[in-house]
């Protein structure tokens, strides 16, 4: 995770990177650590934009986000997890 200015940048797993350019697949999830979700929830109110990369970075491209949906699994019998679903 990368965020620059009101953008935050994600790799995307090469099988996933067609469908999510072409709009078949218009969201990404994902699964931070403390440390990301800090720094994304300091951010949260001016990420507009997001841009996804190959996993070798070699192509992208960019897209406004339409939503920002948070999911935190907090049960005693699962591990603690902060899931965030873009959508654009």
């Amino acid at each position: 995770m990368i965020i620059t200015g009101n953008q935050i940048q994600f790799k995307s797993n090469d099988i996933y990177f067609e469908k999510e350019r072409s709009g078949t697949k218009n969201n990404t999830f994902r699964i931070m650590e403390d440390n990301e979700k800090m720094i994304f929830l300091n951010s949260i109110s001016y990420i507009k934009h997001i841009k996804i990369t190959t996993s070798d970075q070699s192509d992208y491209f960019e897209r406004e986000i339409k939503d920002i949906s948070i999911f935190e699994l907090n049960k005693p019998s699962y591990p603690y997890l902060f899931i965030v679903i873009f959508t654009w």
